[in-house]
């Protein structure tokens, strides 16, 4: 674990809420606010919560605005190099989103994967699919470069998938965390589909990230 944080990679929001189907927060959790100078509250939901199951804890998120929440629930064991997901669909809109990928990826000691997704409804010879993949690769550029400048010596990659945002929680089996955008204005109904989608599919921790304007 690295001793200190520097201070440009103190990012976003001072305060993370976690959000956990078990009495305690897990002590990486603790260990990284601890690291990166944040404050940790903690939600819990029981399992035996008949209203609020710990797989999705979509209410919860709803009612948390304009902070980051990490969404801890037993997962499968990790597969692996350890690695860090995050998906973004613009900058600067998920400025935030990546900053708060690279510092996690620095705590845990993991790479740093940054993905975009291209919809599948781009038929190959669709009008606008050629375009739309050239931006998707230059978004990602900028973001790897960014990645690099920021953080020193953290392995960085990128990938570009024919895949709807929402689709992207598939490529997370086997990863530490998976960092996504949320509405900074959020309610229930206002979710995106690709956080009610990593909500209730992610096959590891998720860290909801608000975003400086919707998408």
């Amino acid at each position: 674990m690295p001793d200190a944080v520097p201070a440009s990679r103190t990012v976003g929001s001072p305060v993370l809420v976690v959000l956990t189907g078990e009495p305690d927060p897990p002590s990486w959790a603790v260990d990284w606010c601890h690291w990166s100078g944040r404050e940790l509250r903690t939600r819990y939901r029981s399992s035996r919560a008949r209203h609020s199951p710990p797989a999705t804890f979509g209410q919860d998120v709803a009612d948390l605005v304009g902070v980051p929440v990490l969404v801890v629930r037993p997962t499968p064991p990790r597969q692996g190099p350890a690695h860090v997901i995050a998906a973004i669909g613009g900058l600067p809109d998920d400025a935030d989103v990546l900053a708060n990928a690279e510092q996690s990826a620095v705590y845990l000691g993991a790479s740093l994967v940054i993905v975009h997704g291209v919809p599948r409804s781009f038929a190959e010879r669709s009008v606008g699919l050629d375009s739309a993949v050239e931006r998707g690769r230059q978004l990602l550029d900028t973001a790897t470069r960014h990645a690099n400048q920021a953080v020193s010596g953290l392995e960085v990659t990128s990938r570009l998938l024919r895949v709807h945002p929402h689709e992207l929680v598939g490529e997370t089996f086997g990863a530490e965390l998976f960092v996504v955008g949320v509405p900074a204005t959020r309610c229930l109904s206002s979710l995106d589909r690709t956080a009610t989608s990593a909500l209730g599919g992610a096959h590891c921790p998720i860290l909801l990230v608000p975003r400086h304007r919707e998408i």
